[in-house]
């Protein structure tokens, strides 16, 4: 079942961060990890759209494999579609494992494809309640679900 609500969600216009009120329906934005100044977005992998395909941090060229759509919040959950409309996709059904690699997958609207937008630019897997992590700021560094410790790699911008 689909329900949402308005988040907060860091936003940045113009080069600036802000933390800003998100708009009302879907939004299509890049998803850059504050550490890495602007300079990586998360991408999927070479355009793929396929289940399976791998999630990770990249330089940001503006292609449509690092273009994501937020949907409108329902009870503080939303879905985040990449490309082709598959979902980000926390790998298997059950994210206790740390350092669990994100993917993406025809959307099913599970738990594991379920995250929350904190106005601390944190995003969590709705279940887990652990935080989505850029494990490194260099081309292909996985985009992990790890515990949030408050590490600079699990914040992130939402540029439009």
């Amino acid at each position: 079942m689909r329900t949402l609500f308005l988040c907060s969600v860091l936003f940045v216009a113009g080069g600036a961060a802000a933390l800003a009120q998100a708009p009302k329906g879907d939004v299509s934005v890049q998803i850059q990890p504050r550490i890495g100044n602007g300079n990586f977005c998360v991408d999927a992998k070479r355009d793929a759209e396929s289940d399976g395909t791998p999630v990770f941090i990249y330089q940001c060229h503006g292609s449509e494999n690092q273009r994501w759509t937020v949907s409108s919040s329902v009870n503080n959950q939303r879905v985040i579609l990449g490309t082709g409309g598959y979902c980000l996709d926390v790998r298997g059904t059950n994210a206790s494992a740390n350092g669990t690699p994100t993917q993406l997958w025809k959307c099913h609207f599970g738990d594991n494809q379920r995250f929350s937008l904190e106005p601390d630019g944190r995003i969590k897997e709705v279940r887990s309640g652990k935080c989505l992590v850029a494990t490194a700021v260099k081309d292909g560094a996985p985009l992990v679900l790890s515990p949030c410790t408050n590490a600079p790699g699990e914040v992130f911008m939402l540029r439009k």
